[in-house]
């Protein structure tokens, strides 16, 4: 089975299902030229155009809707897979955004003790790009600075 690059799939699906690559990027933690990128590399590697870019943002073409659709169910199934089986084994995941300063800083040096206190949890960090809230960041928790959203 010839799959294209797993990176290409969940950048083309956040895409097409916000029909916006700025949106995209945001839920991803990666710029907008990136999602671009991994689009364009997807539209390359299928041979066919998924979206049609203008110049206030894109709209999915026919054959984007219907692969879209296609991606979202199937990734969907990994994603009900994945927490079915981190469920039976017991242990607890938790996606935490912040700015790299915030992990070098102040996390970083704290994460060893709270391994050693909670071996079950286990904790991803993710970078989001202008993220106000843990939704938007498609994460459990959101630190962040400056004035409250």
């Amino acid at each position: 089975m010839k799959l294209p690059p797993p990176a290409t799939l969940r950048a083309f699906e956040a895409a097409a299902r916000h029909e916006s690559f700025l949106q995209a990027a945001t839920e991803l933690g990666m710029t907008a030229a990136a999602v671009s990128q991994h689009v364009k590399a997807l539209e390359d590697w299928l041979g066919v155009a998924l979206f049609e870019r203008r110049p206030r943002g894109v709209r999915l073409t026919t054959d984007g809707r219907e692969f879209g659709a296609a991606c979202s169910e199937g990734l969907g199934h990994i994603a009900r897979a994945v927490e079915r089986l981190t469920a039976r084994r017991g242990g607890s995941r938790v996606s935490l955004a912040c700015k790299p300063s915030v992990v070098n800083h102040w996390l970083g040096p704290r994460l060893p003790r709270f391994r050693a206190a909670h071996p079950e949890i286990q904790v991803s960090v993710v970078y989001p790009l202008g993220a106000l809230t843990p939704d938007e960041a498609g994460t459990d928790l959101l630190i962040r600075h400056g004035t409250r959203p």
